[in-house]
């Protein structure tokens, strides 16, 4: 009797009640259950804004992942991203993600015979372990991508991600990712450091994006700047990254961490032979090094 009741309720209300038992039947990733009530909401409110996101979950829910080629795996990923991941947040809001870490599982365990080609980044398994906050997943499936990650820019962003979301925080292994990152690929830097959660590291990029003139053309100076501006916390990160090509702001960054070392030995003659080598190399690190001396 009461659900007869219901049907002589203001429609705004009963639009609700229904949103509310189609969102529900999305909760509970039941395909059947979610068209009976996706058709209920459909037929009383044609119109209703969350009808579309429905269809599009309903749909997830029902489709396998197919295909053996990267080309294959990249349109099926795409999708996801582009289609589902939208509407699920449409629909479920904060608790999306976790909505949608089965299908993202899906795809990775689908895909994990596929290697790593740069042609198409997305269709390895290790992103979409990350998608999935499988973080433990990731980090093993970035490992095995070749004996040589650390050379691949986007492996280290994967890993930077994996690291951060495994530990819930910074590490010093994070770090070092970080940093090789930034020598590696600057731009694929700046695009980690804004997607992972790390709020110490949106504390200092502030600093050095507002006040070291270098950074308006490459985060590729973070690290040398990091080193000079907190070198108690740096230098061991500096020391264990491995060389990522000795390029100008990589050189910068070891110069600096000799020149910490002559200081802290007392060595003046060759103190004052890196401090020249500084000076040559990038007067903004110089000034900087010898202002906070002066």
């Amino acid at each position: 009797m009461s659900e007869q009741l219901d049907l002589f309720a203001p429609e705004s209300n009963l639009e609700v009640k229904l949103q509310s038992d189609l969102i529900e039947a999305i909760r509970q990733r039941d395909p059947i259950a979610l068209g009976e009530a996706r058709a209920i909401l459909s037929a009383g409110f044609p119109e209703d804004p969350l009808l579309p996101a429905a269809s599009v979950l309903q749909a997830a829910l029902t489709t396998t992942v197919s295909g053996d080629t990267h080309e294959a795996a990249a349109a099926q990923i795409d999708h996801l991203e582009s289609v589902v991941v939208p509407a699920a947040r449409a629909a479920l809001g904060t608790t999306a993600s976790t909505w949608l870490a089965p299908l993202w599982q899906a795809q990775a365990r689908h895909w994990a015979h596929l290697g790593f080609v740069p042609a198409w980044p997305t269709a390895h398994s290790a992103p979409l372990w990350l998608q999935a906050h499988q973080w433990a997943t990731a980090r093993q499936s970035i490992t095995t991508l070749s004996p040589d990650w650390r050379e691949n820019p986007i492996a280290l962003g994967w890993m930077a991600r994996a690291l951060q979301g495994e530990a819930g925080t910074d590490s010093q292994d994070l770090w070092v990712c970080l940093i090789e990152l930034a020598w590696r690929d600057a731009q694929g830097f700046s695009e980690t450091a804004r997607r992972i959660d790390l709020p110490a590291l949106q504390r200092l990029l502030k600093p050095f994006e507002a006040n070291f003139l270098s950074a308006q053309t490459s985060h590729a100076w973070f690290p040398a700047w990091l080193v000079q501006a907190h070198p108690a916390a740096t230098t061991r990160l500096i020391e264990r990254s491995r060389p990522c090509g000795d390029t100008p702001p990589e050189a910068a960054a070891r110069l600096i961490v000799r020149i910490l070392d002559a200081e802290r030995r007392a060595d003046q003659a060759l103190l004052a032979r890196l401090r020249a080598e500084l000076r040559e190399c990038h007067a903004d690190l110089f000034e900087l090094h010898m202002r906070s001396r002066r």
